[in-house]
């Protein structure tokens, strides 16, 4: 089936499942009130806010004192790259070098093939040892590190969809009970 042969089907679909339905759950404000004024009975569409399934965590588990950590927990891919955040924490450390050695970044998780070079963002400008890449770890492991740190950085697609979706990570973020 041709693309815009296939996209006016599932439209159709969505346009007779929407007015059908008795509820309609979506996850964000932008997309409930298209549904409200596009398909769905006025007031039918509601939002299911994403929840969590975290681990206990130690009430004790906090951040270390004499370093500033931030952590990504979470996959990067082509439109989630790190790459902006890196730059802006290379000048920050350029201006102000008494944060070198305090500030540094964990990418925890995996990379996708398509993140591009992350050893590109990390030099010639940061400082050796300011950014580690961890890789994966446990599901529990992450929980500590989550908790553990000082900012949990959250990076959002960079897509035209990014306002009409809230990422799941932002719930494990609310979990662990830092700033994000």
């Amino acid at each position: 089936m041709a693309v815009g042969r296939r996209a006016r089907w599932m439209k159709r679909i969505e346009r007779y499942v929407c007015r059908h339905a008795h509820t309609v759950l979506v996850c964000t404000e932008q997309v409930r009130d298209y549904a409200n004024t596009t398909y769905a009975p006025p007031g039918s569409a509601l939002i299911a806010n994403g929840g969590f399934d975290m681990p206990e965590l130690d009430p004790r588990m906090r951040r270390e004192p004499h370093q500033f950590t931030i952590r990504h927990v979470g996959v990067l891919c082509a439109e989630r790259r790190p790459g902006p955040f890196l730059a802006g924490l290379a000048l920050l450390l350029e201006r102000r070098p008494e944060l070198v050695g305090r500030v540094r970044v964990e990418l925890v998780g995996p990379l996708d093939g398509d993140v591009g070079d992350v050893n590109a963002y990390l030099s010639p400008r940061l400082p050796e040892g300011t950014v580690e890449l961890v890789g994966r770890v446990s599901r529990a492991e992450a929980a500590r590190l989550m908790a553990e740190s000082n900012l949990l950085l959250l990076i959002q697609h960079d897509t035209e969809l990014a306002d009409w979706t809230v990422p799941s990570k932002v719930f494990d973020y609310f979990a662990a009970g830092g700033p994000i």
